[in-house]
């Protein structure tokens, strides 16, 4: 999965959708009221943020057997006003265990 933080408008390509089994995505009005909720027994907190600071997200989880890194890099090149665009492809938990292959799933069956 990765996240693309403050993503313009731009729709991304058939060949990028159709690489892609869920978006998910957040606006600065849904962070905010997350953020709210998250904070409302810490009123001093909750009162510093405002809607404006807040960021825009899109995560995707590309389909099975995608390579997220090499998605990630076509999603900033599409969207190369976004303040981040990032791979969650995390390493092994153990050492000297195998790595996640790219896509972030292991095959099944």
């Amino acid at each position: 999965m990765f996240a693309l933080s403050e993503h313009p408008g731009r729709s991304p390509s058939r060949k990028s959708v159709d690489r892609l089994r869920r978006v998910y995505t957040q606006t600065k009005a849904e962070a905010f009221a997350l953020f709210q909720e998250m904070y409302a027994q810490q009123p001093e907190k909750a009162e510093l943020a405002r809607v404006e600071i807040m960021q825009a997200v899109a995560q995707v989880l590309p389909e099975e057997g995608v390579d997220a890194t090499a998605l990630a890099a076509d999603f900033r090149t599409l969207y190369p006003n976004a303040k981040k665009v990032e791979a969650f492809v995390l390493p092994a938990a153990e050492p000297g265990a195998e790595e996640c292959p790219a896509d972030g799933e292991w095959p099944t069956g």
